[in-house]
C-alpha cells in the first residue's frame, strides 16, 4: 500500500486539505490524514513536491485516433469546407497514421494527464494500439450509411468490426458503440445498434447537432447539406428529424457530441432519457460551428463531459489546452465555477458517463492519479481549479492502476 498526503486532493466534491490516500492498484481508502494514517499503519508515504495537487487521471470522452497523421491538410473555418478536405483527404492521411504514429498520439495523451479515453473508429485501424495501452479504452466502433441500398453491407462491416472489439475485451479495453449522427445513418441500423447496445450493456456515442449545415437539413431538407447529399448520394431529404433521431435512444443513456445547434425541445428530450453531452470546444471552434449552451445544459440537469476530436479538428490531444479554451469560450460563466465544473467533466462525471471505475479518487476505484508540482501556495484556494488550467502545472507523477506510468 502507497499513501499521498498532498496539499491538495481533488475529490467529487471538489479540493479537499490535510487529507490522505491509500492505495495499491485500487484506491483503499481517502479521508483526513489524521485518522487515515493510523488506519493504515503500514502505508509507505510516498514522496511528493512540496506544495502539490493529486487528482484522477484525466478522461477524454471523445476522440478520433485515425486521423492523428494530420497536420494542416485540412480545411478549417467552416464545416462543409472542412467536410469536403476529409473526404477527399482521408485517404491519404488514414493510411499514414500506422502503429507509430497511432502509438505516438496516445503517449502524447497520457503524458498530458489523460489515462482514459473513448476512441471513435471508423475503420478498427487504431484498435491494436488501443488495446496494448496501459490506458483504459472504450472503443466505440461507429456505424454509417445513410443510404438504404447499401444497409445490409454497412451493417455487416459494423458487427465484424465489433464483434472484433468484442474478443479483444480485457479489463482495459471495453467495446463499445458509435452512430455516426442522425443525417449519415439509416434509422433501421440505428434502432438495430441501439437495441444492441441495450441487450448487451454496451456504451453508446452519438454526434448531434454540430452543425447549422446539419440543422437545416435535418428540419427543412435544405442548407449546405443539400447539394452534398445530391451530389453524392442521390438524396433529397433526409432520413430522420432531429427528434426521431433522439427518440431512438430512449432506453439507452447515450453521450451525444457536440450538440453546439441544441434547442430547448431538444434539451428537454435528453435531459427526461439522462443523456450526456460531450463538449468539444476547440473543434467546434475551428470548424465554425459556434458555441455549447452550457447554461441550457444547466437548466435541463444534462451532464456534459469534455473531449478533444481527433487531430483531423483539433491541434492537441492535451485535455488541458481544451478545458483552457472553454474558460475563454464561456466568457458569461463564472470562472471559478466553471473551472471546477470542466475539471469534473473530465475526471468524475466522464468516469460515470462512460461507465468506467475511474474518474474518482474514493475506495475500490481503480487507482489512476496524477500528481502536480504547484510550486508554492500562493493560491487562493477557491481559485485552484482555475489555476491548474491555467497554468498546467508540471505533472510530476502518473499512476495507472496504481503503477508508476510516469515519473519527472
Amino acid at each position: 500500500m502507497k499513501a499521498f498526503t498532498p496539499t491538495y486532493l481533488f475529490t467529487p466534491k471538489g479540493f479537499v486539505k490535510e487529507h490522505t490516500l491509500i492505495f495499491d492498484k485500487k484506491i483503499i481508502a481517502v479521508g483526513p490524514s489524521d485518522e487515515i494514517l493510523k488506519q493504515y499503519p503500514n502505508a509507505i508515504s510516498q514522496t511528493l513536491p512540496k506544495y502539490s495537487v493529486v487528482m484522477p487521471g484525466l478522461i477524454n470522452s471523445h476522440v478520433h485516433l485515425e486521423f492523428s497523421a494530420n497536420k494542416s491538410s485540412l480545411k478549417y473555418g467552416r464545416f462543409m469546407p472542412w467536410l469536403y478536405s476529409v473526404i477527399k483527404k482521408r485517404d491519404e492521411l488514414i493510411p499514414l497514421c500506422k502503429q507509430e504514429c497511432l502509438q505516438k498520439a496516445i503517449e502524447s495523451m497520457i503524458l498530458s494527464g489523460t489515462t482514459s479515453f473513448g476512441a471513435i473508429s471508423s475503420y478498427a485501424t487504431e484498435m491494436q494500439a488501443c488495446i496494448d495501452t496501459p490506458a483504459k479504452v472504450v472503443f466505440f466502433n461507429e456505424l454509417i450509411g445513410s443510404n438504404a441500398a447499401m444497409a445490409d453491407t454497412l451493417w455487416g462491416d459494423f458487427v465484424q468490426r465489433l464483434d472484433g472489439s468484442k474478443h479483444a475485451s480485457s479489463e482495459t479495453f471495453f467495446p463499445a458503440i458509435a452512430v455516426h449522427s442522425p443525417y449519415a445513418v439509416h434509422p433501421i441500423l440505428v434502432r438495430k445498434a441501439v437495441a444492441i447496445a441495450k441487450n448487451e450493456t454496451l456504451p453508446l456515442t452519438a454526434h448531434l447537432l454540430e452543425s447549422r449545415a446539419e440543422k437545416e437539413w435535418l428540419e427543412d431538407n435544405s442548407g449546405e447539406f443539400a447539394p452534398f447529399f445530391e451530389d453524392f448520394l442521390q438524396q433529397k431529404t433526409a432520413v430522420t428529424t432531429v427528434k426521431e433521431f433522439i427518440d431512438c435512444f430512449d432506453t439507452v443513456p447515450t453521450l451525444f457530441t457536440h450538440a453546439t445547434q441544441l434547442e430547448e425541445s431538444h434539451a428537454k428530450q435528453l435531459s427526461q432519457k439522462d443523456h450526456t453531452v460531450i463538449h468539444c470546444p476547440v473543434s467546434n471552434r475551428l470548424l465554425g460551428n459556434g458555441v455549447l449552451d452550457l447554461k441550457q445544459l444547466y437548466e435541463h440537469a444534462i451532464d456534459y463531459v469534455c473531449g478533444t476530436d481527433g487531430l483531423s479538428s483539433n491541434y492537441s490531444l492535451n485535455l488541458f489546452e481544451e478545458l483552457k479554451s472553454a474558460l475563454y469560450m464561456h466568457d458569461d460563466a463564472d470562472l471559478d465555477t466553471l473551472s471546477l465544473s470542466l475539471l469534473h467533466s473530465v475526471t468524475t462525471t466522464a468516469g460515470k458517463a462512460l461507465r468506467l471505475n475511474t474518474g474518482r479518487l474514493e475506495a475500490d476505484f481503480d487507482a489512476d492519479i496524477l500528481v502536480f508540482d504547484l510550486n508554492n501556495d500562493d493560491i487562493y484556494d477557491e481559485d485552484l481549479a482555475l489555476h491548474i488550467i491555467l497554468q498546467q502545472f508540471e505533472l510530476k507523477q502518473i499512476y495507472i492502476n496504481g503503477e508508476i506510468y510516469a515519473k519527472n
